[in-house]
């Protein structure tokens, strides 16, 4: 896989193996892991787990780790371990981390989370594809990702026409359900999209009719 998304649809906060097939079976063209497990993040497993999921994602399925560290050399050391398709660094929106776990060869397509809390986003955004493969936006909230909040599309839009101005993709999440997701796509105009809390059913578990109905919508509305 080449990990850069393309009508891209991303089933984040895959726990266990029932998860993955649960999301694959319906569709999804990559797989989110979160790791380590941190205070209040949901959804996320240990390296060991991370590791046991990331094999088992079958071919032709992009496996992104979404690294719940902020410093370079941890980011660096468990995708080592991982291997992962795809790094999305979210934790901290910081260029010279960026570029330390890009020049380590880290992974073979890494993205940079840019949390949409205003116009700041835009200029924030293209000074990050310097280095970044992917933008990836998100909203803000007490803990990075899987917050359940929409943010402005309007500004998401902005950035994803000053990303793509620049040869970069963007991939979309925040607060996305089946039911608003082609609304986002076409307000936004994104190179995929991705959703967490929006196919969890009790617990961590995926909701098994969620995910189907988000990726036939998500699948409709990039049609």
């Amino acid at each position: 896989m080449t990990g850069i998304p393309d009508r891209e649809i991303k089933i984040c906060g895959t726990t266990t193996e029932i998860d993955l097939h649960i999301a694959t079976d319906a569709g999804a063209d990559a797989i989110g892991i979160i790791c380590p497990p941190k205070t209040r993040t949901r959804h996320s497993v240990d390296e060991a787990q991370a590791v046991r999921l990331a094999k088992a994602v079958p071919d032709g399925v992009t496996t992104v780790l979404i690294p719940r560290f902020a410093e370079s050399e941890r980011i660096i050391e468990l995708a080592k371990a991982v291997r992962p398709d795809r790094l999305q660094l979210g934790e901290t929106e910081d260029l010279g981390v960026l570029r330390t776990v890009v020049q380590a060869g880290a992974a073979p397509v890494v993205a940079q989370v840019i949390h949409v809390d205003g116009p700041s986003a835009v200029g924030r955004a293209k000074e990050f594809t310097e280095w970044a493969d992917v933008i990836h936006l998100d909203s803000v909230g007490e803990e990075p990702g899987g917050t359940g909040h929409v943010h402005d599309w309007g500004i998401s839009r902005q950035v994803a026409d000053a990303t793509h101005a620049l040869g970069k993709p963007v991939i979309l999440a925040g607060g996305l359900t089946a039911r608003n997701v082609a609304k986002a796509v076409a307000i936004v105009r994104p190179d995929g999209v991705d959703v967490e809390s929006g196919i969890k059913g009790s617990g961590a578990a995926h909701d098994p009719d969620q995910v189907t109905a988000f990726v036939r919508a998500a699948r409709a509305a990039f049609a």
